[in-house]
């Protein structure tokens, strides 16, 4: 395991299904946070990654990075399914500590954001708590004694892919903001495709379109 000193410096990053956030950790704290839409291929996402670790304000000891998927922490991979395909099925985390030169740990995003929740957010203090993460997907994560319960094939906390209707929708499907956009622009037609945040303003004006894309996500 890494230790780290209070000066140290960390890359933290969170690679999502729509866009990676960054952002450079010292002594608790994070600085020059940003983000950038997520490329479209494995080879264009790694230059980015490796342009990041340029741009440090000093140099990294670290990187931890979050994964959308089945993140497999012993093997250092992802395995089933993931918001971003081409991250699947290769040993990712040798590939980003060769890349990176320096220590990498991987870890599901959900499961990140939990055992931080767990640690210094609203679950400090607790035996045990659930999150639920929404983006592209739907996530989820369940710590048990400050630890993640990673369940079968690391699937534990995944209530994203709990069948909601007898059409097999799925809740990622039917309550991801970003799949409620995506069904806004269907059913208006835009040559300009409007995101979760622009949806949400337009629903206080009474918007019938979104009302019909907003009633897929509560009823199915």
């Amino acid at each position: 395991m890494l230790e780290l000193k209070p000066e140290d410096w960390l890359l933290a990053i969170d690679i999502g299904g729509t866009t990676v956030k960054y952002a450079y950790w010292q002594n608790r704290q994070l600085a020059g946070k940003g983000r950038f839409e997520t490329p479209e291929t494995w080879t264009a996402l790694l230059l980015a990654l490796l342009k990041l670790k340029q741009e440090a304000p000093h140099p990294i000891m670290g990187v931890a990075i979050s994964l959308p998927g089945s993140v497999d922490t012993v093997a250092g991979k992802i395995t089933g399914t993931s918001a971003v395909e081409y991250l699947n099925g290769f040993e990712i985390k040798a590939t980003l500590k060769e890349a990176f030169d320096v220590p990498v740990t991987i870890q599901n995003d959900a499961n990140c954001a939990a055992l931080a929740e767990a640690w210094l957010g609203n679950a400090a203090g607790t035996t045990s708590s659930v999150l639920m993460i929404i983006g592209t997907g739907i996530g989820g994560s369940i710590v048990q004694d400050g630890h993640i319960w990673t369940g079968h094939d690391q699937f534990g906390g995944e209530f994203g892919y709990m069948v909601m209707t007898g059409q097999d929708d799925t809740l990622s499907e039917l309550a991801s903001p970003v799949k409620m956009a995506n069904r806004y622009n269907r059913l208006t037609g835009s040559p300009q495709p409007v995101d979760a945040h622009v949806v949400f303003d337009r629903s206080a004006k009474g918007d019938e379109v979104l009302v019909s894309a907003w009633t897929k996500c509560t009823t199915g």
